[in-house]
């Protein structure tokens, strides 16, 4: 059960983060320059095969999906990093 800091007890944990979510965050970062790189190769292969339309609707399709997942990781890995940024 969670400590809460108004009544004066373990206030320590708000600051840092658990080895969990220190694992979460590096897997985060590895996981965001996957997704970023994967996306810079969809647009580059875009900008080639332009008079493919089907291949241009699967690359823009999956780009969306990239920068659905980049947000969602990148509103946690915010989240993990405020955790460590408190304690500096």
């Amino acid at each position: 059960k969670p400590q809460n800091a108004e009544n004066g007890s373990d206030s320590s944990r708000k600051w840092k983060r658990t080895y969990k979510e220190e694992q979460e965050y590096l897997s985060l970062e590895k996981d965001m320059k996957l997704l970023e790189s994967e996306k810079e190769q969809l647009i580059a292969s875009m900008a080639v095969s332009h008079d493919d339309y089907l291949q241009l609707q699967q690359n823009a399709e999956r780009i969306q999906k990239i920068d659905a997942l980049l947000d969602v990781k990148m509103d946690r890995w915010m989240e993990l990093d405020e955790i460590s940024a408190a304690n500096n």
